[in-house]
């Protein structure tokens, strides 16, 4: 390995002077795959997993394990991979997917299958595993008593960190994100419902100063319960009646595999209602629709069990 080291950094050395610079950006890279090469096999795992929150790039390394007969597996925790759709015609897809080439996905359902296929093509082993559960923590959930919505929206970032992104589609910003709350606040007040409200997750000073003002005030709403974003969605749907998620998170699956009513909620009327990546999760646009669909399974879905623990 010491003689492979001092070989390819001499390689990559002349690389820059003539002005081949990948050869030193690559160089970490071929550096760990050469270990594994090296290695024994039976000081290597035999089945490794990936999250799709690397979905771009594939180690060098890991071509190096699959030669020794290791298994991959790229696994999508998350459903919210797909760009929105506009009209009739599904949505292009979004940006690096189609270089994936992982030799095996684990998938939700056929709608996210359907989803890698285009990306990928039919090469590749999709494997539908139903929901993809993600940690929690030990942290205790709110008392709670009667009916409880819970309710999952997507915390918009400030607008310098936004415009990284570059989205085709302004949805997750502060003026809809706001509306998404305000309307299911009013609504769960108006049929006594607890509001029990969870952030995917804490990001701090990153989160838009208007979101971060008006939550505080949300919070102090006396039908309004906040769960500590460390708290799994699963503790939080399994203590609620109904579920409203913000178009698209998985929230509204792991609702449906739980048999709770679930829904997306678009507070602007912009999201295609049947877009594919709603998975077939009824999508409702505007006040009315929500409080109708509110009303409506209140009434023929009483208290949860586990609400008042």
């Amino acid at each position: 390995y010491i003689a492979w080291g001092i070989g390819a950094f001499l390689i990559a050395a002349w690389g820059v002077l003539r002005g081949n610079w990948w050869h030193a950006l690559m160089l970490n890279q071929a550096a760990l795959a050469t270990q594994v090469r090296l290695l024994r096999d039976d000081l290597l795992a035999k089945e490794y997993m990936f999250p799709n929150s690397d979905w771009i790039y594939r180690p060098l390394w890991t071509y190096e394990v699959e030669a020794k007969e290791a298994k991959l597996n790229f696994y999508l925790y998350s459903t919210n991979c797909e760009l929105f759709q506009h009209s009739k015609t599904p949505a292009d897809l979004n940006y690096g997917w189609q270089a994936n080439n992982w030799p095996r996905y684990l998938v939700w359902d056929n709608y996210q299958a359907d989803f890698i296929q285009r990306a990928v093509g039919d090469s590749s082993d999709i494997q539908q595993v139903g929901p993809i559960w993600f940690s929690t923590s030990a942290k205790e959930m709110p008392k709670l008593n009667g009916q409880c919505i819970a309710v999952f929206d997507v915390t918009p970032v400030r607008s310098s960190f936004y415009q990284i992104f570059s989205a085709d589609f302004d949805y997750y910003i502060p003026e809809v994100c706001l509306s998404f709350l305000q309307d299911i606040q009013k609504i769960s007040d108006s049929y006594c419902h607890t509001m029990l409200w969870k952030r995917k997750r804490d990001i701090g000073t990153r989160a838009h100063p208007k979101y971060r003002n008006y939550t505080q005030k949300l919070l102090d709403c006396q039908n309004v319960v906040g769960v500590d974003p460390e708290i799994s969605a699963v503790r939080v749907i399994e203590a609620s009646s109904l579920v409203i998620s913000m178009p698209f998170t998985s929230t509204a699956l792991i609702a449906r595999e739980l048999d709770k009513p679930s829904c997306f909620y678009d507070p602007t009327g912009m999201v295609y209602k049947r877009d594919k990546a709603a998975h077939g999760i009824d999508i409702l646009c505007g006040f009315e629709e929500l409080a109708s669909w509110v009303k409506a399974k209140s009434e023929t879905h009483p208290v949860s069990p586990k609400a008042s623990v």
